[in-house]
């Protein structure tokens, strides 16, 4: 199965004509602030304060991040969307907000093409399965048997409806043909912690995430 990648840009709100010069002038003269329409601890999260870190020291102004997440990033691009034009607002998004939430959400209160001016892509993040230690399956082909067995009898976690996590699920279950129940949560992040903490039985994340916690339950 070919790995699917999250890849994140920085988005800026649309400047305006007019403030184009003022800007030109002097720019920062006051803090940025760049939202991540994601919760705190995911990946989005932890590149966002990297890149806000170096951002930082250039600009030789504050960049500081503002986790404001749900709807699959929709709720963080919408306050960037109502942010002034000032070029104070940035945002740091994975691709699925931009991509794929106009085609799943009815009335999604952006338009990325429209809305937003995408800057630069910083990164891309591989992807893992991942399962909670009491399933009884070491491998792949196993987890597919057990699922097979148990008819959405398993529970996947993902960080959002439409978010990459759902997706790869959903293309994983339709390549095996096994039936699991979908369980979304608000960001890569709580959707690890859903995992890790046995509220769901798997599911797909970010390697940044997930792996440190595989790497410390193995050692145990």
């Amino acid at each position: 199965m070919r790995k699917l990648l999250t890849t994140l840009m920085l988005a800026a709100g649309l400047l305006s004509i007019t403030l184009a010069s003022s800007l030109a002038q002097s720019w920062p003269q006051k803090p940025i602030k760049m939202i991540v329409p994601f919760p705190a601890g995911g990946g989005t999260d932890v590149v966002a304060r990297i890149v806000a870190k170096y951002l930082t020291d250039r600009l030789g102004q504050t960049v500081f991040v503002e986790n404001r997440g749900g709807a699959n990033g929709a709720i963080g691009l919408q306050a960037l969307k109502q942010s002034a034009p000032d070029g104070y607002t940035i945002a740091m998004t994975s691709d699925t907000p931009m991509t794929v939430n106009p085609w799943i959400y009815k009335n999604l209160p952006y338009e990325p093409l429209r809305d937003f001016i995408p800057v630069t892509s910083t990164i891309r993040l591989p992807s893992m399965l991942a399962v909670h230690p009491s399933l009884p399956v070491r491998s792949v082909a196993e987890l597919i048997a057990l699922a097979k067995s148990k008819p959405n009898g398993l529970t996947y976690a993902s960080a959002g409806v439409g978010n990459f996590s759902h997706l790869e699920a959903e293309l994983f279950s339709i390549a095996t043909g096994v039936k699991m129940l979908h369980v979304p949560y608000k960001g890569t992040g709580p959707s690890a912690m859903g995992m890790i903490g046995g509220e769901v039985q798997l599911g797909f994340n970010n390697v940044s995430t997930l792996l440190p916690h595989a790497q410390a339950e193995r050692n145990h």
